[in-house]
């Protein structure tokens, strides 16, 4: 058999916005660590955008994103970028800045997904195959948004380096490609 659970992230999901005002901070901060007169002179960049000035989230977003990539730049022209300590922030905050399903900078790798049509859940799918008396034969986590099916192969791959040859397999509606 299987079949896969979530797997709830110790970790904070957070919004783009929030997402991109922490990763400043974060930034500030290495700075502040490494040199703290630069810092003092990119405290403005790091402040967030007055959320009052924009009519709405997409234009907030474009400026908090804008705001995030000055900051970058303006960190790139200084000594400070080469501290270890900014350089492995600054890799942090790109990385937001390009993926938009990064939600956390604790848990980079959690992702939102659904048990069911009205039950999110931000973490991992933990994906189990079973003989019939419910003993666990092999094991993966993928990401929260992947479907239940894409855990299937790396399931039937453990099974057979362990000299399993499975005669047949059963698992749920969600574990069809049309699940």
């Amino acid at each position: 058999m299987m079949d896969s659970s979530p797997v709830v992230a110790h970790a904070a999901a957070r919004t783009r916005v929030q997402l991109l005002r922490e990763g400043r901070q974060r930034l500030l901060q290495a700075v502040r660590q490494a040199a703290p007169p630069v810092a003092k002179e990119l405290e403005a960049l790091a402040e967030p955008v007055p959320d009052a000035t924009y009519e709405d989230q997409d234009q907030l977003l474009q400026a908090e994103q804008e705001r995030t990539e000055a900051l970058l730049a303006a960190i790139t022209s200084r000594q400070a970028a080469k501290a270890p300590a900014v350089r492995r922030v600054r890799k942090q905050v790109e990385r937001v800045l390009k993926d938009e399903r990064v939600a956390s900078y604790a848990d980079p790798e959690a992702r939102w997904g659904h048990q069911r049509r009205e039950k999110p859940f931000f973490g991992y799918k933990m994906h189990l195959a079973t003989d019939e008396t419910g003993f666990v034969l092999a094991a993966t986590v993928t990401a929260g948004n992947a479907s239940d099916l894409e855990g299937a192969p790396a399931l039937v791959e453990q099974a057979r380096v362990q000299g399993l040859r499975p005669r047949r397999l059963v698992a749920d509606r969600r574990m069809t490609p049309r699940g």
